[in-house]
């Protein structure tokens, strides 16, 4: 199809609502207030737009992340190949991609981390359990040091997680890995996703995620984080058609333009 343009603002469809873009807007309406025990999707187009979402929204959204687990079996490699001194910092990086809350995890405590040294010392804002976590994995961590930390870092006060299924199941393979189960933990990573291919998603409240990723699941309400962003109808097609009772469609106009599909 060529030259396609939906103009939501004139569609009688129930259930579907037009909202023009401002600033805030993806919080406003992903936080606004939804019937009790209903699931809500906010849908972004592209992985960092998914991951932007999820911080706006404060950790009450979980990410989704893809079934082969790309984002935390970069972290694993990473932490397996790298110094073991290294490790404290490499923590440190991924947790602020993690969570909403970690903005004194800054360039002086990373440095400082990657020097061997203790930062609990530092005067940082409400991330005093985290320090103490970073700390706790110095001089040279093990595997399940590094696990062992990130479990504390996530019961720290304070702090929001909104990539729960990438940091909780990076907590799993490392645990599982120094169990003697499996040599390497990207491998015990491997195990868990394939073992969510197999069993499905649990269900979720509070959903972020991509259009890619959600294909035949269904939600109560979904709310398109940018319709602007979609980059063709097939997945507008799955973006609509995702919610049992509501569809946000949030967008800079209402009327949307669709590139033609190609056969």
């Amino acid at each position: 199809m060529q030259g396609n343009a939906i103009d939501f603002s004139t569609l009688q469809v129930p259930g579907l609502t037009w909202v023009q873009s401002y600033q805030g807007v993806v919080r406003n309406q992903g936080l606004r207030q939804w019937p009790t025990g209903q699931s809500v999707l906010v849908l972004g187009q592209w992985k960092p737009d998914a991951d932007e979402h999820g911080k706006e929204l404060l950790g009450v959204f979980g990410v989704m992340e893809d079934l082969r687990g790309e984002f935390m079996h970069r972290f694993l490699v990473e932490v397996e190949t790298s110094i073991p001194q290294q490790r404290p910092v490499i923590v440190a990086r991924f947790a602020k991609s993690c969570f909403v809350g970690l903005k004194g995890i800054d360039v002086p405590l990373v440095d400082k981390l990657g020097r061997g040294q203790a930062v609990s010392g530092l005067k940082r804002d409400d991330i005093g359990p985290v320090q103490a976590a970073l700390d706790s994995m110095l001089p040279a961590p093990s595997l399940l040091g590094v696990a062992q930390a990130m479990t504390s870092i996530a019961r720290a006060p304070g702090l929001r997680l909104y990539k729960r299924e990438a940091w909780n199941d990076c907590i799993k393979a490392l645990e599982t890995c120094e169990s003697g189960e499996v040599v390497l933990a990207a491998e015990a990573l491997g195990r868990i996703r394939d073992g969510l291919r197999h069993s499905g998603r649990r269900p979720a409240n509070r959903v972020m995620s991509r259009t890619v990723l959600v294909k035949g699941l269904e939600y109560d309400h979904v709310v398109i984080g940018n319709a602007d962003k979609i980059a063709d109808c097939r997945n507008l097609y799955v973006a609509l058609t995702r919610a049992r009772h509501s569809v946000t469609v949030i967008s800079s106009t209402s009327v949307v333009w669709l590139p033609e599909v190609k056969k």
